[in-house]
């Protein structure tokens, strides 16, 4: 993701936003990253360095300024599935929330005692050196290429793939139960808004995420797309990548609290502000254990992952996309080894390779599963 990621407004919101950063950080006498900050604003927005702000940033500053003393409210579960399968009444009230407001929140995806079980494997895997430092995109076009920026985005990842580990399937056995229950409630969504998700065909490898003290993901968008005609793809048209749902499991203690942070905001769409509000947040959701959220992945859901504010804690969480299908796919054979597969039920090793084609992500094409 970029600091374009939510077009030309959200670029703007995020270099006044490190601008800001900065001269606090100056303040507090941290000199060498205050600079560094304030130097990736003028990088982005020259503007920033006259000696009077023009007016779209100071009337962006004052946004932000009302935003840090008025936090939006915290978001409440628009279901609690208590540990059970979604019936399907439950399946057509998720279908009418998410087509009112492009996400939803659904609490007891799955039991307390196995969600434990789902973050002591990615305990596990991040104990074992496994993880690492998460990347960005330097621009959103299909060809960037993605770096480590602690300052804009600061978790510790890594995609699973069973089919490359011999003992995947019994590493991450209760991550492989949380994805099936994950991709049926997606399934159930997608029959239900055709319209919206009917194109999805297959989703990414599982991706673990732990947020440590600190650790935050700056305001982006999962796959840019801002219709702007300079930047059309012939791959995705005017969006970056193929994903067109992003799901997030929180696999937090139950003891997480809204001291801890780490909280999910989610923002208007841009397509209402073009991003330039400062104080545009809808809600914060805060993590929960066994809390999947579900949202799209374009413009319509700008978001970012708030800094975790407690000493010793760890905010763990399964993260998974839903992608549309190639460009080409009608002339992908079956037998091409970079064609999606099935993803038999209850086994994430039935998985292939990607090919790293032109014009995909490496992130799009690590590891593609069929849906069904």
């Amino acid at each position: 993701m970029s600091p374009s990621a939510c077009g030309a407004g959200g670029a703007a919101r995020l270099a006044v936003q490190s601008y800001l950063a900065g001269e606090a950080l100056c303040d507090q006498g941290h000199f060498q990253e205050g600079i560094k900050l304030i130097r990736r604003a003028l990088d982005a927005q020259p503007e920033l360095d006259a000696d009077e702000w023009p007016a779209w940033a100071s009337e962006l500053r004052l946004g932000l300024e009302r935003a840090a003393v008025r936090p939006p409210p915290y978001a409440v579960a628009d279901f609690d599935l208590g540990g059970g399968d979604i019936a399907a009444c439950q399946a057509d009230d998720l279908a009418a929330a998410f087509a009112a407001r492009h996400f939803v929140v659904i609490d007891g995806v799955m039991p307390l005692a196995q969600c434990e079980e789902v973050r002591d494997e990615i305990m596990r895997e991040d104990e074992s050196g496994e993880l690492e430092p998460a990347r960005v995109y330097t621009s959103p076009n299909t060809h960037a290429v993605s770096v480590a920026v602690p300052e804009r985005r600061s978790d510790r990842v890594k995609y699973l793939n069973a089919a490359a580990d011999a003992h995947g399937p019994q590493r991450w056995r209760t991550i492989s139960q949380a994805v099936d229950r994950i991709d049926a409630i997606v399934r159930l969504l997608r029959d239900r808004l055709p319209g919206e998700l009917g194109t999805i065909e297959s989703r990414q490898l599982p991706m673990i995420a732990c947020y440590g003290e600190g650790c935050r993901f700056e305001r982006h968008c999962d796959n840019h797309c801002d219709g702007d005609e300079d930047e059309y793809d012939p791959q995705f048209g005017h969006c970056a990548n193929r994903r067109r749902l992003s799901a997030v499991l929180y696999c937090v203690p139950s003891s997480w609290c809204t001291e801890c942070g780490g909280a999910l905001r989610v923002y208007q769409s841009t397509e209402e502000t073009g991003g330039w509000e400062g104080d545009d947040a809808l809600v914060d959701v805060l993590p929960r254990p066994a809390r999947l959220v579900l949202f799209a992945s374009d413009q319509r859901v700008p978001h970012e992952v708030l800094p975790v504010a407690a000493t010793g804690v760890v905010r763990h969480s399964l993260a998974l996309w839903f992608l549309g299908p190639r460009a080409d796919a009608s002339a992908t054979s079956q037998s091409d080894p970079a064609a999606p597969q099935p993803l038999a039920a209850k086994d994430v090793a039935a998985t292939i390779v990607g090919d790293g084609r032109r014009g995909e992500r490496a992130s799009d094409t690590s590891v593609i599963a069929e849906l069904g």
